[in-house]
């Protein structure tokens, strides 16, 4: 009886050493930690430096050491975990080696999240291109195959796509620096 219990304790302690070393070593993509957005309706100032502690600054070997990200040639993948699922945040890179792009892809279309997020990043960031109706109509009769909504200067951009097929419609958003902003922003107004 004494062997048995003995075993156990070792069995017990051997499995509780397993599981410390195992949380130690958890899985990249949960060791960017996104914390619960409790600033989502703080103005914040601009211009932006960066997106999730990116800063636009970075190097593409300094961004990938720091986040643990996976390269892709031009374009990174940075894992985050929001504490219910992972997201990618894919950074380009231009052949200078400078970030012109910060993407966050959030799916299929959804209207109640398409407005909710307008509503935040209205309250966050000046609003500085609101699709006109006759704009609005010509992406929805199939003339057009994007609608963006551009914020803070042109640096914060929630766009509604058609995939390449035409039969879904996705959504992103896009951080770029302040002068890449700018010129996005003067292109979408044209």
């Amino acid at each position: 009886m004494k062997f048995f219990s003995k075993s156990i304790q070792s069995l017990i302690i051997l499995i509780s050493c397993s599981l410390f070393i195992t949380a130690c070593e958890a899985p990249v993509a949960h060791k960017n930690i996104i914390p619960p957005e409790a600033k989502d309706l703080q103005e914040e100032n601009l211009p932006l430096k960066g997106y999730r502690g990116i800063l636009f600054t970075l190097t593409k070997d300094e961004v990938v050491n720091k986040f643990k990200c996976t390269e892709y040639e031009l374009t990174i993948g940075c894992p985050f975990f929001d504490g219910e699922k992972d997201e990618m945040l894919w950074i380009t890179f231009n052949e200078a080696g400078r970030i012109i792009l910060m993407k966050r892809d959030l799916g299929y279309f959804n209207f109640e999240q398409a407005q909710t997020l307008l509503t935040i990043f209205s309250k966050k960031y000046t609003v500085a291109y609101d699709p006109s109706p006759a704009t609005l109509n010509t992406y929805k009769i199939g003339l057009k195959d994007t609608l963006s909504f551009v914020f803070a200067n042109g640096q914060v951009v929630f766009q509604v796509g058609r995939s390449f097929n035409k039969r879904n419609e996705l959504m992103n958003v896009f951080i770029f620096p302040p002068d890449v902003g700018a010129t996005f922003l003067e292109n979408v107004k044209k």
